[in-house]
């Protein structure tokens, strides 16, 4: 979305479509607060899934403050990262923060269902243990069932499935305008830092600018 945006080709309408939102947003809102159809997040979200080892499987979010964990196994862990930036002290057991782990519970079980995770997240407003393991977003450009890619109602694996969104028109399109991107958004984001400081990078410093 924030590359669509920068090219012009971003149309707010059709966000639903998108698991992320255009970061150039706030560039142009002094409130940090975008007009979108879907509410911002409010909080950052992290996910690792099984890569390794099936007890290394989590979802978690943070405010920059505290960081809540919850692992597939239904496991928690709670941490103060103001206090404990290395996350050497897991609070999830202390009584005295119950009420805090269970807002950021209710936190991530809202998160997955404005996204539209399904039950296989959420049941009964809260969070399903012993989730599956699952490599592809809502919004994965072939259609997934049960975390498994379907192609003309056949399932394919996940290396299968790797090539064959390799081979789609979309995909085609993406790499294309690769190199375009890699080359051009840098060059935007340092003459979008140098107009932050009145200096324009092709006629040198703005006339009543201080050096």
């Amino acid at each position: 979305p924030t590359f669509l945006d920068i090219l012009g080709h971003w149309n707010a309408s059709s966000e639903s479509k998108y698991d992320g939102r255009p970061l150039t947003t706030f560039l142009s809102d002094a409130k940090g607060e975008p007009s979108l159809e879907k509410p911002w997040r409010r909080w950052i979200d992290l996910e690792h899934n099984v890569v390794y080892s099936p007890e290394i499987h989590w979802n978690a979010l943070t405010d920059g403050k505290m960081k809540y964990i919850n692992f597939a196994s239904g496991r928690e862990q709670l941490f103060n990262i103001t206090e404990d930036p290395h996350e050497k002290f897991d609070l999830s057991a202390e009584p005295r923060f119950a009420n805090e782990k269970e807002l950021w519970r209710s936190r991530m079980v809202e998160q997955f269902q404005l996204e539209d995770r399904g039950d296989g997240w959420v049941q009964d407003g809260d969070l399903v243990s012993s989730r599956k393991p699952c490599l592809y977003s809502p919004h994965f450009p072939l259609r997934v069932v049960d975390c498994r890619v379907v192609l003309d109602e056949k399932l394919l694996s996940d290396s299968e499935a790797g090539e064959t969104w390799q081979d789609s028109p979309s995909t085609s399109f993406r790499l294309a305008i690769l190199p375009y991107l890699v080359g051009v958004f840098p060059v935007f984001l340092f003459k979008r830092w140098c107009s932050m400081f009145f200096w324009d990078p092709a006629g040198g410093l703005e006339a009543g600018s201080v050096p």
